[in-house]
């Protein structure tokens, strides 16, 4: 198979006829912009514009037990998000929640009593893997995950992206990253799979940092979430030439894109940018028959969640209605 950026025109031409797989909308509460109102109303809007499931992303929005002083003064009671999930079902949207079980962790880490917990003193991101104080941490913030979220779900996604400093430590280091990598995952979609839940990941650690044992080792039951948001732009990032990797090997995958993300002005998003990136997505996602298509949103750079709601409703058109004028 050809690499994904050379065949975005044949997968749009095959996207015509192929018929659509989940579109997902990446619900991200890390920087806590939205109001409770707000986010009924969006989820409204989401569901209207056709999207079938809600990707959760809470950090320290939700008032875990295990994450102590590290949630946010302003985070949902677990009840109050309970509230949340139900607005969101009730509307037939799908919920899956999403942990960091690897990196992207500062929330937590630059909190003095979980430094201990990090693979490297300078990067407080990156959980040390082999340390049993995070372990225990790590699964008993996974338990009250599974417990909020309760029986409706079907795919929880343990994110992994951008784990830059995984397995460098001393004690990490004396193992092949891969089968750490592996062996750390299976932890959690062990849980999963005995309640009837599919694990998922981020692409770009399989693709780009790890060997390939890491993939071999890797059960097919992973939904891998491919994201690249400057695909179809003429600047894909460089792993997405190797998503042949794991095309045509027997996973399932997610293409995402994005309607915010590094490089847009913290008021207003990079609308041209974002529809070339959604497009692209799309209709790769569609004509390759690919297991879905998700847009990503990502709080922390800034700019509101209202400022996206064209960009939100763009790509889910392109994804449904490819040749439909959008």
């Amino acid at each position: 198979m050809k690499a994904p950026f050379a065949v975005v025109s044949c997968a749009f031409a095959a996207s015509l006829f192929a018929q659509p797989g989940r579109l997902v909308f990446h619900m991200d509460l890390k920087a806590g912009e939205m109001r409770r109102d707000e986010m009924s109303r969006l989820l409204r809007d989401v569901k209207g514009w056709g999207y079938t499931s809600v990707l959760w992303e809470l950090e320290d929005m939700v008032r875990f037990d295990a994450l102590g002083p590290a949630a946010r003064a302003t985070a949902f009671s677990k009840d109050e998000f309970r509230g949340l999930l139900r607005e969101a079902e009730a509307l037939g949207l799908e919920p899956i929640p999403l942990m960091q079980v690897f990196g992207h962790s500062e929330f937590l880490m630059r909190h003095p009593c979980f430094a201990s917990l990090r693979e490297r003193d300078d990067d407080p991101s990156c959980y040390c893997v082999s340390n049993p104080e995070a372990q225990r941490l790590l699964l008993a913030l996974f338990d009250e995950y599974l417990d909020l979220f309760g029986p409706s779900v079907r795919t929880f996604h343990l994110a992994g992206d951008e784990a830059h400093s995984f397995g460098t430590c001393p004690a990490c280091s004396k193992r092949p990253r891969g089968e750490l990598y592996v062996e750390h995952l299976e932890r959690f979609a062990a849980k999963l799979r005995a309640r009837g839940i599919r694990p998922g990941i981020w692409s770009d650690m399989l693709l780009s940092e790890l060997d390939d044992r890491a993939a071999a080792l890797l059960g097919k039951d992973y939904l891998i979430w491919q994201w690249d948001y400057d695909f179809g732009t003429g600047r894909a990032k460089p792993w997405t030439a190797k998503l042949d990797r794991i095309l045509g090997k027997g996973f399932d995958i997610v293409i995402c894109g994005a309607a915010q993300c590094v490089g847009d002005d913290p008021f207003l998003v990079r609308y041209g940018y974002h529809r070339q990136n959604l497009a692209a997505s799309a209709e790769f996602a569609r004509g390759e028959g690919l297991a879905g298509f998700c847009v990503t949103s990502w709080s922390v750079r800034g700019a509101g969640k209202w400022t996206q709601l064209p960009l939100f409703e763009f790509a889910a058109r392109r994804y449904l209605a490819p040749g439909a004028r959008t």
